[in-house]
């Protein structure tokens, strides 16, 4: 695993999608290296601080906890979907004899059209269970599965997110979706996965790569610190377009192709 540093400034997103045990431990160990650097952007999802998520939901005392972080800026929420899962998909996987979909996405499905009013009502609910819980309205929102089309680009602006979160798999530049809403590229950095060259990096909770953060700690800037440094392209520019059109083709075709090899695994 290549873990040499290239760049000089980068930004930390952690999904806390695993509220418990030592997941949960090591994410507060993470704060202890991260805190006095800048503030790291976490990405929640609405319905596991709610508590009433398909799978863990958080502890009283973690949502205190996670409250005091955020209004000391030591991070910054981001919303990441609201269940993070398909209902339908989750049945199905649930009651399937075969199971190998790949349920834990939501706003965008290969299998049915997610009408707009479900998309709507769902962000706007899970906004305002961060708002109540931590007293802070997220600017930025992490479509789950990195799985979204620009219907939910559309709804994003009109509930006035500032940026969404992205997936990187082959291009880095961000870019102004209609000048309205800034998509950022972040590149996983669960530990065992490669590093890409990117300046914003993601890990889940239950993954973190502690001696690549030791490396990247120094570096650590907020999301506004690093944009003022680098260039956005407009959406309608060849390379806001090319970027959409490689970046999510291939992710979209990528997960399809696994869904399929898993009905061969799970035999």
């Amino acid at each position: 695993m290549n873990n040499e540093i290239k760049l000089d400034k980068y930004v930390l997103d952690i999904h806390l999608e695993n509220p418990e045990g030592r997941a949960l431990d090591d994410f507060f160990r993470l704060l202890k290296i991260t805190e006095k650097k800048a503030p790291i952007l976490v990405s929640l999802i609405p319905s596991q601080i709610g508590g009433f998520s398909h799978d863990v939901n958080f502890s009283e005392e973690a949502k205190g906890i996670l409250k005091r972080i955020c209004l000391d800026r030591i991070i910054e929420p981001v919303q990441h979907g609201y269940y993070h899962h398909c209902p339908i998909c989750f049945d199905e996987k649930t009651n399937s004899a075969v199971d190998f979909k790949d349920p834990f996405h939501e706003f965008s499905c290969f299998r049915r059209k997610v009408p707009r009013e479900e998309i709507i009502k769902k962000i706007k609910a899970g906004r305002e269970i961060i708002k109540d819980y931590l007293g802070y309205t997220p600017r930025i929102f992490s479509p789950p599965n990195f799985l979204y089309n620009e219907s939910l680009l559309d709804i994003l602006i009109e509930e006035r997110f500032a940026y969404l979160m992205n997936a990187m798999i082959v291009l880095n530049s961000p870019y102004e979706y209609k000048g309205m809403l800034t998509v950022l590229h972040e590149s996983n950095a669960d530990i065992g996965r490669k590093k890409a060259d990117s300046s914003i990096f993601y890990m889940h909770n239950d993954k973190i790569d502690f001696d690549f953060i030791e490396k990247i700690a120094p570096n650590l800037v907020s999301l506004n610190k690093l944009l003022e440094e680098q260039d956005v392209v407009n959406s309608y520019s060849f390379s806001g377009n090319l970027d959409y059109l490689i970046n999510n083709s291939l992710k979209d075709y990528y997960k399809l192709l696994r869904d399929f090899l898993n009905i061969f695994k799970k035999r």
